[in-house]
C-alpha cells in the first residue's frame, strides 16, 4: 500500500469532505498537521527561507500562510523518506477524491520506472505546460504525458524517493513554496482525467498580490537580463535559472503565439500544448 498523507490546518473544516471519500473508499491515510503560518515567529523566519530567493521567484514578498505551506509539505516529505518506499501520496486538505482512487494510482505506477527523480501531479490548476509529444494513452481514456515545466500548484501529486531526496537536501525553503528550486532538478508527470479535484475554496493563502501589470514588468526584467543580474546568485546555476525563470516565459510566448491550444482539444480550460 502506497503511505497516502494528508496536509491539514488544525481547526480546518474543509477537511470533512475529503475524509469522507476516504473512507468511503477504505482507504487508509495519514493526517499531518499543517503549519500555521500565523504563528511563525519574526525571529524564525531567517532560519526557514532565503527571503531575496523566494522573492526571486514569486516576484513579492512570501506571506507567512505561503511559508506555512511549504514547511507543512517539507514535513511530509521527512516522513516519506523514513517509510523507506519508493513512492508516497501527499494530499492537501480541500481536495476530493474520484472514484476507483487506488486503482488508477496502481495503474499509473505501472508505467513509471523509479531510477529518477519523479513527480506526478494527480490535479493542476495552475501553470500546465504539457509536452505534446508525451502523451500517451494507457488505458481507454486515461492518459499520462510529461510537463514541460514543473506545473503550479500542490494539492494533490504522488513523489518518489529520489525527488524526497532533493528535497530534503535544501535546508532552508528556497523559491515558490509549491515547488521550491530543488523541483527543477525533478520530472514531473501527470494523468488525465485528473485523480482527484479541487477549487480553492476556503484558503488561507490568498490571491497572489502580484498585479498583471507587476507581472509583465517582471518577465521584461527577465527578458533584459536584469532579474538575472539581480538574483542569479540564489539560483543552483545558470542551466536552473533559464529552466525555472526563462522557459516558463518562451513557453507562454510560444503557447499565444500558436492560438494556445489545449488538451483536450474541445477544453479551453484544459493542459496547455507545447
Amino acid at each position: 500500500m502506497i503511505p497516502i498523507f494528508v496536509v491539514v490546518l488544525q481547526g480546518s473544516q474543509r477537511f470533512e469532505a475529503l475524509k469522507s471519500d476516504l473512507n468511503r473508499q477504505a482507504i487508509p491515510f495519514v493526517v499531518e498537521q499543517a503549519v500555521n503560518g500565523s504563528y511563525i515567529k519574526e525571529e524564525q523566519l531567517e532560519f526557514l527561507f532565503d527571503r531575496k530567493g523566494t522573492f526571486a521567484r514569486l516576484g513579492y514578498d512570501i506571506s507567512k500562510s505561503l511559508l506555512g505551506c511549504a514547511l507543512s509539505h517539507r514535513a511530509v516529505y521527512l516522513k516519506g523518506y523514513d517509510c523507506g518506499l519508493d513512492w508516497i501520496v501527499v494530499l492537501e486538505e480541500d481536495v476530493r477524491l474520484q472514484e476507483n482512487f487506488l486503482a488508477n494510482l496502481n495503474l499509473l505506477l505501472n508505467n513509471f520506472q523509479s531510477d529518477c527523480p519523479l513527480i506526478i501531479q494527480l490535479f493542476t490548476r495552475g501553470e500546465r505546460f504539457i509536452k505534446k509529444k508525451s502523451i500517451q494513452e494507457i488505458v481507454y481514456e486515461r492518459y499520462i504525458f510529461q510537463f514541460a515545466s514543473p506545473p503550479g500548484q500542490t494539492a494533490g501529486y504522488l513523489i518518489n524517493r529520489k525527488a524526497l531526496h532533493l528535497a530534503l537536501a535544501d535546508e532552508v525553503i528556497l523559491g515558490a513554496p509549491d515547488w521550491p528550486s530543488w523541483a527543477a532538478q525533478v520530472d514531473f508527470f501527470g494523468t488525465f482525467p485528473f485523480l482527484v479535484l479541487e477549487n480553492g475554496e476556503g484558503s488561507s493563502i490568498g490571491p497572489s498580490p502580484l498585479s498583471r501589470k507587476g507581472y509583465w514588468i517582471r518577465n521584461l526584467e527577465k527578458c533584459l537580463g536584469f532579474h538575472f543580474f539581480r538574483f542569479h546568485a540564489h539560483y543552483a546555476s545558470s542551466r536552473i535559472y533559464l529552466k525555472t525563470e526563462i522557459k516558463p516565459l518562451m513557453l507562454r510566448i510560444l503557447w499565444t503565439i500558436k492560438g494556445k491550444p489545449t488538451f483536450p482539444s474541445e477544453d479551453r480550460n484544459g493542459l496547455w500544448l507545447v
